[in-house]
């Protein structure tokens, strides 16, 4: 019975050991680095609009980051304007980066918003924040991410004619 008592006292060591061994790890992980590369419209009804956003991940690791889903959220000036899930499992290699195509929805209302506030303003250049997680595997870790910029319309668009 003694014995036995003391198997299982090791092994529980152990677990926590090992438990301890992977948070850490995991609590050294940097952040991937996460940019808006294309955003395409696949499909518009009258309320929601989809669109196939695709974005780069860098992993600063020294270690492969391997995410089994992404959550992001886009917002133009300051409003949002669409949010997406995926459950697509992608490894990103140490110090390498990869490409994760994801299924946006916006609203009409949101769209509406947008339209509303770059034809007020006439504005050529449109301000975008990027942000939302990246969940590790085998983890309920999910590492935040952020990323803001400028998107100059004019450009986009070849040159906009008032």
């Amino acid at each position: 019975m003694r014995h036995e008592n003391l198997l299982k006292g090791l092994f529980v060591v152990a677990a926590a050991l090992l438990l301890a061994g992977c948070a850490s790890m995991m609590k050294q992980a940097e952040r991937p680095e996460v940019s808006l590369t294309n955003i395409t419209l696949i499909e518009s009804t009258l309320l929601e609009q989809r669109y196939r956003v695709q974005v780069r991940v860098q992993n600063p690791n020294n270690f492969d980051l391997p995410i089994d889903g992404l959550q992001l959220r886009l917002e133009l000036n300051n409003q949002p304007f669409v949010t997406a899930v995926s459950a697509a499992p992608v490894t990103v290699p140490r110090f390498g980066t990869a490409l994760v195509e994801v299924e946006a929805v916006s609203t009409l209302a949101g769209l509406l918003q947008q339209l509303k506030g770059v034809t007020a303003t006439k504005a050529e250049v449109v301000s975008y924040k990027l942000s939302g997680k990246a969940h590790l595997s085998g983890s309920a870790m999910a590492l935040p991410f952020s990323q803001e910029g400028d998107i100059n319309l004019a450009e986009v668009f070849g040159g906009l004619r008032r």
